[in-house]
């Protein structure tokens, strides 16, 4: 039970502390509506068969719950990433990407 607390908290606060404080840094919003259930859906539903098959031994719920918790990053990424690299209105990037050309 520690490991799976320590696991969610973790990851848990990676997505909250992303979810909420890059879009005031950066000034544009995140996208929101069904993604963020999903997200945390795959999160934990992943974080429980892992833990629950790595106790029972039981390889494909260890193997299912990886990917489904690989699978909530990828969609916490494609939530943050119009956040970070937004483009302006005439389809030139703004921020870290637009300086490191420079």
């Amino acid at each position: 039970m520690h490991k799976r607390n320590r696991l969610y908290v973790t990851i848990g606060l990676i997505y909250g502390l992303g979810a909420h404080m890059l879009p005031r840094f950066t000034g544009s919003p995140i996208r929101v509506g069904v993604w963020p259930r999903v997200q945390y859906a795959c999160l934990n539903l992943g974080i429980m068969l892992f833990i629950g098959g790595h106790g029972l031994l039981v390889r494909w719920a260890m193997i299912t719950g990886g990917v489904l918790m690989w699978l909530s990053l990828l969609v916490f990424t494609l939530r943050v990433w119009p956040v970070l690299w937004r483009q302006d209105a005439g389809g030139r990037q703004t921020g870290e990407a637009a300086a490191a050309r420079q």
